[in-house]
């Protein structure tokens, strides 16, 4: 076995603390996340960590609660690290699959998918037994939805206001204990 001889500190805390507490205040307002293909489109840490408190403030109201799976079937999307984080903020544990895997495995509670996805997705949500109604597009908030897409809510409909999610915070992990113990995601595929 080969060991590297570089230590890396790695802190004993959860992602969204860790992640909203990088860089400088500068920096975190500063656009980071960018669609290449239309570049205007873009967000800095600290709109992320809004619209994730909003999102994650959300969660509960689905009856979800800490480590219940969210499943997660899209095609890419800009706001993707926003799901991500707000599903952690959350306590739940992110599930992402591919086309051939299957939901009922996953033990999801709710399942949010693309736009181009929604029909596989609501006829594989009905075989495992979940209710259409916990089925929401993923999107993001300028994209155009069709008519076959309004079979599922927004995402951003359980999204709680911008007051709300302000003075919500997330449970923090500072243990080793608990970050050893804390599931984060499972994945069903390599995308």
């Amino acid at each position: 076995m080969i060991e590297s001889p570089h230590q890396v500190y790695i802190p004993h805390t959860d992602l969204a603390s860790f992640v909203f507490s990088s860089g400088t205040p500068s920096s975190r307002d500063s656009p980071q996340y960018c669609d290449s293909a239309c570049p205007s489109q873009c967000f800095s840490l600290f709109q992320a960590e809004v619209w994730v408190k909003q999102f994650a403030k959300g969660l509960p109201g689905l009856r979800l609660a800490a480590d219940d799976k969210i499943l997660l079937f899209s095609e890419n999307c800009l706001l993707f690290p926003v799901f991500l984080w707000g599903v952690l903020a959350a306590g739940c544990v992110l599930t992402a699959v591919s086309r051939s895997a299957s939901i009922r495995n996953s033990d999801a509670k709710v399942l949010f998918v693309g736009q181009k996805r929604l029909p596989t997705a609501l006829e594989a949500a009905k075989q495992a037994g979940i209710d259409q109604r916990n089925v929401y597009l993923f999107c993001d908030s300028d994209e155009t939805v069709d008519g076959l897409a309004l079979q599922a809510a927004p995402w951003n409909k359980i999204w709680k206001s911008t007051e709300e999610g302000q003075s919500w915070s997330w449970k923090k992990i500072d243990t080793l204990k608990e970050a050893r113990e804390t599931t984060a995601i499972i994945n069903y595929s390599s995308g």
